[in-house]
């Protein structure tokens, strides 16, 4: 059996998930597997300008970012149009290439963005084997419902039924399996033995904060408030990529501050 695992460079999320999900089919006797990205495979512009424009995007203009992804959860014409850019005949003529040497059995992708392509070479009746979407968020973020050649969505729980729903997507194509995570976080380590590990007080209460793949939120005014509290915490800040981040937890002088950059460990 060969499985075909699609992702996009945006964000870490989606290729961790995606790593996670090969990692278990790769254990699997008779199990073939394949990974990509979708805008790597099919242009080095394209891929170099979507990472560096999402990460542009939400770091320096989130407001805007915010404001557009409100008009398109709200508007499924604006949906509609911007998911017809994105499911191009560039994009669909080239990845359909790819199937000329390689034919999965089944195909599962962990963006959106790659869904649509996907979408649309199976409406065009090039690809017919089945197709699982992995939501790697919290909330069904636009676009999925669009997608309405997929088999099933894979979805972080069943608190996202009533969103499902809501979207129009037929409740028989989800599986509120959870978030696909690698195994490793799956190992139960004494607390004495990780806190060793990572240079923490074996007995001190422990506060992590953290704001995914690229270190974004309030990350910075959470620590100076929670190094203010008289409760004897210590504080681990998970920076991820987010260097300014970093250099600024770094001029704090403070013992119970542990800082971390971008971090693979379960």
């Amino acid at each position: 059996m060969r499985i075909l695992i699609i992702s996009v460079t945006t964000g870490g999320g989606h290729n961790s998930t995606a790593e996670a999900i090969a990692g278990e089919f790769r254990q699997m006797d008779g199990v073939e597997v394949a990974q990509e990205d979708l805008y790597e495979y099919c242009s080095n512009f394209l891929y170099s300008a979507l990472d560096r424009g999402y990460q542009f995007s939400t770091r320096f203009m989130p407001k805007q970012f915010g404001s557009t992804y409100n008009g398109l959860e709200s508007h499924g014409g604006l949906r509609k149009l911007v998911s017809a850019i994105s499911g191009s005949s560039y994009m669909v003529k080239k990845f359909s290439a790819y199937f000329q040497g390689y034919k999965p059995d089944a195909i599962i992708t962990t963006h959106v963005f790659a869904a649509q392509v996907l979408n649309e070479l199976k409406q065009q009746g090039l690809l017919n084997m089945p197709f699982i979407g992995v939501i790697t968020d919290f909330c069904i973020h636009p676009f999925w419902e669009e997608c309405t050649c997929f088999e099933y969505f894979v979805t972080a729980g069943e608190v996202l039924n009533y969103s499902a729903e809501k979207k129009g997507i037929d409740m028989k194509r989800i599986l509120p399996f959870g978030i696909p995570i690698r195994s490793g976080f799956l190992e139960s380590v004494p607390k004495e033995q990780a806190r060793a590990h990572l240079g923490l007080n074996a007995n001190q209460p422990t506060v992590l904060v953290m704001g995914g793949s690229m270190g974004y939120g309030r990350l910075l005014p959470t620590v100076l408030e929670l190094i203010e509290m008289p409760l004897g915490l210590q504080i681990i800040c998970i920076c991820a990529t987010n260097r300014k981040l970093y250099n600024s937890l770094s001029e704090i002088e403070e013992e119970k501050l542990h800082i971390r950059g971008f971090v693979e460990n379960p």
